[in-house]
């Protein structure tokens, strides 16, 4: 079974590192964020699609403003009751679990004393897994896995604690393909707070 590597993405975040710091620093920083909140995917036939999820991400702003972050989200789990598969005949509860790695830009202003807004989005590398499980015959179960690039994106305000702590409110959207098992594209929303510390 396949997992999801993150060697690739640590090794671009530690050559941009060296980048930076041979650059002029000024109000340029690094930054860890961490969020957790709420989930909602928007698979028509599900039975219950709101969750829990989580991401943390890092990265380097320049000014303060403008930058690149990557992170990791697990957008929580889904399920589906009582479905039919083409024969009609026989039902199965499924469970989808979607996370994944992100790579994108960033940007933050400060509009007023202490406060902020931001914007973020890039690429979505996703990791969807479903298990079916047989209603009538409880022993049979089966598992697949799905891989995927696509986007994702969002806004959120924050406040400044003060200089290298800020705490925010966030939305944001994740697309993820499946083939195999979901049809079309699955858009799943995190509603979040988040801590961001900057150094």
């Amino acid at each position: 079974m396949q997992t999801l590597k993150l060697a690739a993405l640590a090794t671009a975040l530690a050559s941009a590192a060296t980048l930076a710091h041979a650059g002029d620093e000024g109000d340029s920083r690094f930054f860890l964020n961490a969020n957790a909140g709420g989930t909602h995917s928007f698979i028509d036939n599900l039975t219950s699609k709101n969750d829990v999820g989580y991401s943390i991400s890092g990265g380097y702003r320049w000014q303060d403003m403008w930058g690149f972050e990557v992170g990791y989200v697990d957008l929580g789990k889904t399920k589906a009751n009582n479905l039919y598969d083409d024969s009609h005949v026989l039902a199965y509860n499924a469970e989808l679990k979607v996370r994944g790695a992100t790579v994108g830009a960033n940007f933050k202003f400060d509009f007023a004393r202490n406060w902020y807004v931001t914007a973020h989005g890039g690429a979505f590398i996703s990791q969807s897994k479903i298990r079916e499980q047989s209603v009538f015959y409880p022993d049979i179960s089966a598992r697949a896995e799905a891989h995927n690039v696509n986007v994702y994106g969002g806004a959120g305000i924050g406040y400044n604690i003060n200089e290298h702590v800020g705490i925010g409110l966030n939305v944001d959207s994740y697309l993820a393909r499946a083939k195999g098992f979901i049809h079309g594209t699955n858009t799943i929303v995190m509603y979040t707070g988040s801590v961001e510390v900057r150094f």
